[in-house]
């Protein structure tokens, strides 16, 4: 049975993605707008209804257009239930609450896992037959708890936020930087990349490289970073495992593991 990944958008200005078997279509977050990604959905073959929605977390680039488009498409939302309170207050929208424990979304088994960041945050893993994504957008560090959680999935989206050079010499105030940087924060490159280097010794074969910062970092930058540590492993990109930046404001391209 086959399981389609593409990345509708990914950044620290809107993120949504699209996960799909042959018979369920899932959104994680929708932090973009309708109209984006709706032209989308047609692009990969279909129309904006029989959707659900999982909901990472309650940051604003996660969710900000999530009660519009849920209301104007009848999408079911799943959000956890530490997010549940905040979620709602986005608008009024059918919300299933989950907690630590998996569940189904028609032919997919779906498991959240908590992520260290500083709001209630999760990633899934989602499974339909013996093929597996796993998406895990924000996150201040990869435990060895998540990291064998995803290393079991074919293909992974994982953050690679900043550059911390880029990030240190950078426009934010000072608070701000220290935010970042924490455990509660984001995944710089070079932790994604040691995370990367790990991930590949199990079953994945495709990383996508998401919510990269706009003012501290760069898609060369990222891409760069974890394809020189997947080099020190002796793995070559392209050949033992394939490596893509995820747009921050178009679509990535569509993965399908048969």
């Amino acid at each position: 049975m086959a399981l389609r990944i593409c990345s509708l958008s990914s950044g620290s200005s809107g993120n949504c993605i699209y996960v799909a078997s042959d018979t369920t279509r899932i959104l994680i977050d929708a932090g973009i707008p309708s109209a984006r990604i709706e032209k989308c959905l047609r692009v990969l073959g279909g129309a904006a209804d029989n959707l659900s929605i999982l909901v990472t977390h309650a940051h604003s680039d996660h969710v900000s257009n999530l009660a519009a488009f849920s209301k104007k498409t009848g999408a079911q939302v799943y959000a956890h239930h530490l997010s549940e309170t905040d979620v709602k207050k986005r608008g009024s929208f059918a919300l299933t609450a989950f907690g630590k424990e998996a569940f189904n979304v028609g032919d997919i088994a779906v498991t959240p896992f908590s992520l260290p960041h500083d709001a209630p945050c999760v990633g899934f893993t989602l499974r339909s037959g013996r093929h597996a994504v796993s998406v895990l957008t924000d996150l201040g560090e990869a435990s060895a708890a998540v990291i064998r959680e995803i290393s079991s999935s074919d293909v992974v989206l994982i953050e690679a936020n900043h550059d911390e050079d880029l990030l240190r010499g950078g426009p934010y105030p000072h608070y701000l930087k220290q935010r970042v940087l924490s455990r509660q924060g984001h995944l710089s490159n070079e932790a994604c990349a040691q995370a990367c280097a790990q991930i590949v010794k199990g079953r994945v074969k495709q990383i996508m490289l998401g919510h990269l910062s706009r003012e501290n970092n760069s898609p060369e930058r990222a891409f760069s970073c974890v394809a020189a540590r997947l080099k020190q492993e002796g793995l070559v990109e392209g050949r033992d495992v394939s490596l893509e930046v995820a747009p921050s404001f178009h679509m990535s391209g569509l993965y399908e593991v048969i």
